[in-house]
């Protein structure tokens, strides 16, 4: 069975497309479309673990990386702290470089919530965000 295809068009900054050509071709995707296909799976595949957690007390942390030039990020950032004060214990920022800074949080609420701010975090101009969450029993 021939599966169905469907022609895109995106819009990446030229940086981010450059690396995922190189990196695509060391991974040994001859055609892009395969790269493309690939990085999607994994990003719905972390959307849905993300979406299957069990709605229990939890703790993680999340971090990020970001711009602190990128306007208007800065003030974003601090509104989405101090939405989920109740939820988030602490954060650690740490300057990597004179452009780019890295953001821990510590959340200690429920899964609900720490998917909430991680789906938010990644909808806004950061450049990464990873998390790590540690169910307890309910």
């Amino acid at each position: 069975m021939v599966e169905r295809v469907i022609r895109i068009s995106v819009t990446i900054p030229e940086e981010l497309y450059r690396e995922f050509e190189t990196i695509a071709r060391k991974a040994g995707f001859k055609k892009r479309s395969r790269a493309v296909s690939e990085a999607l799976k994994n990003f719905i595949s972390e959307y849905k673990r993300l979406e299957s957690l069990p709605k229990v007390p939890c703790t993680g942390t999340i971090t990020f990386t970001y711009l602190h030039e990128t306007p208007g990020l800065l003030d974003a950032l601090t509104e989405i702290q101090h939405q989920y004060s109740k939820a988030i214990a602490a954060s650690l920022h740490v300057h990597l470089d004179p452009e780019r800074c890295l953001e821990t949080i510590v959340v200690k609420s429920n899964t609900e919530t720490f998917r909430e701010i991680v789906e938010k975090l990644k909808t806004m101009r950061v450049e990464r965000v990873q998390y790590v969450v540690i169910t307890q029993k309910a």
